[in-house]
Order: structure tokens, then C-alpha cells, then sequence
């Protein structure tokens, strides 16, 4: 049965029950339907027939087949006669309504229960749905640190690269400058013969003299001190000992 055509019985049922409790709206008149009792008695020849108390309650009368009926919610019964001698066959639906309606609150919890079993699922979904977003989102930020920690890596990495290409032409500048000092000549002027032995001989330039001693400086044959004072003697126009030159160009 669905649940449309279990509606409409409910309201049918609920229909029949109220017109069958509603009050009358003139009083019975018992004479009346005694005499029209008689006349259908009379009417039928058989004299069996008996009027039913409009007052007696449906309980009160006998039905037939009570045995077979005790299942059948239409199973109670009564009669009622009305005043133009018209008897009237009434049947009690409560027990029909109790039926239909514990099968409707039946069919409405089996409802709730299914929505609710839905509504659980459905929370199950939105929570893992939550749970991806959150690692989705924490994916995103841990992929925007990576490239900023590589960003800088290559910045650094330019930067390492700049300083080793200065460096090289450094090296190269340097390489060249110790190659002019290594390559640079000592010219020794000897005296004439018969010249005064106590003279100092004629000393090489000054640039020659400030390249040696660098060159000696850095192979360690003199100090920086004595280096200093080797230009600084130089810069006063003065001459270089021989004992310096003498170690600076050996």
C-alpha cells in the first residue's frame, strides 16, 4: 500500500467514526420505532423480526459468525432504525483506525529511522570532505614554503656563482702581476776597473726593487717590516742596503 492510499483510508476511517459518534439532532422517538418494528414484522410474516434499542450500546448486540469475525476489525456491528422504519447496519471502525495507525507511525519511524541513518552518513561525508580540505590546504602552504626556501637557494646559488667568477678574475689578475715580478730582471752595474771598491754600485730601479721585495716578502726570504722600510727608503730617494738587496735578489 503507499503512503498516499494509506492517507486517504485514515481520513475516510476518521470520517466514518465521527459520523458514527456524532450525537443526533432530534430525539428518537421510541413509539414511533416500536410501531414501525410492528409494521415490518407484520409486513415479513414471520413475526421474528425484533426492533433494536436505539439506546443499547454496540456491545449489547449479537452477531453472527462472532467466531470468524474476531480478526476483522469491521467484525463489531449494530443496527439502528430510523423513524420512516429504515434500519440501518453500523459497523465499528476503531479498531481499523488503531490498525491504520499504528501501521502509518509504523511507516513514519521506519522514515525517521532512514533519515536519520541518511543524515548520519551525509556527516560522515562532510567530515572527510573537511579532512581533505584541511590536507589539501595544508599541502598548498607547505608546497608555497618549499618554493620559497628554493627561491632563496637559487638567489644564493647566483650569488655564490657572482663571487666565483670574481674571484677567478681575481686569480687571473693576480697570476699575471706574479708573473711580471718573477720575470722581471736584475741589472747590476759593475764598477770600472780600478774603481774605488768602497763605492756602493749602482742599484736597480725603484720599480724593480718594490717587485723583488713583494716576490721575497711572499716566499718568506724577508718580512713585511722590512719590506715597508724597504719602499718607504725608496720613497725618500735614498738607496737599499746591500745586505736587503742582496736577499731580495738572490
Amino acid at each position: 500500500m503507499k503512503f498516499d492510499e494509506l492517507q486517504n483510508l485514515i481520513k475516510g476511517a476518521d470520517d466514518l467514526a465521527k459520523s458514527l459518534s456524532a450525537a443526533p439532532t432530534e430525539p428518537i422517538n421510541n413509539a414511533a420505532v416500536a410501531a414501525a418494528a410492528k409494521d415490518g414484522a407484520a409486513a415479513g410474516g414471520d413475526g421474528n423480526t425484533t426492533a433494536q434499542d436505539p439506546n443499547a450500546s454496540a456491545g449489547d448486540t449479537p452477531a453472527e459468525g462472532d467466531e470468524e469475525d474476531e480478526d476483522n476489525p469491521l467484525a463489531k456491528s449494530f443496527s439502528l432504525t430510523l423513524e420512516d422504519g429504515t434500519t440501518l447496519e453500523g459497523f465499528d471502525g476503531t479498531e481499523l483506525i488503531k490498525s491504520l495507525r499504528a501501521e502509518l507511525a509504523a511507516e513514519s519511524g521506519a522514515r525517521v529511522a532512514d533519515g536519520e541513518q541518511f543524515l548520519k552518513a551525509f556527516g560522515s561525508v562532510i567530515s572527510i570532505v573537511n579532512t581533505l580540505t584541511a590536507e589539501v590546504d595544508s599541502t598548498k602552504k607547505a608546497n608555497a614554503a618549499l618554493g620559497k626556501q628554493l627561491d632563496a637557494a637559487a638567489a644564493e646559488i647566483a650569488t655564490l656563482k657572482a663571487a666565483g667568477e670574481e674571484l677567478t678574475k681575481s686569480l687571473a689578475t693576480f697570476g699575471n702581476e706574479g708573473r711580471g715580478r718573477r720575470a722581471a730582471t736584475l741589472v747590476v752595474h759593475k764598477p770600472p776597473v780600478g774603481a774605488d771598491a768602497g763605492t756602493d754600485p749602482v742599484q736597480p730601479s725603484k720599480a724593480e726593487i718594490l717587485a723583488k721585495a713583494l716576490s721575497a716578502m711572499q716566499s718568506g726570504a724577508i718580512s713585511g717590516s722590512e719590506a715597508s722600510r724597504i719602499e718607504a727608503t725608496l720613497n725618500a730617494g735614498q738607496q737599499v742596503s746591500k745586505a736587503l738587496l742582496d736577499r731580495i735578489f738572490k
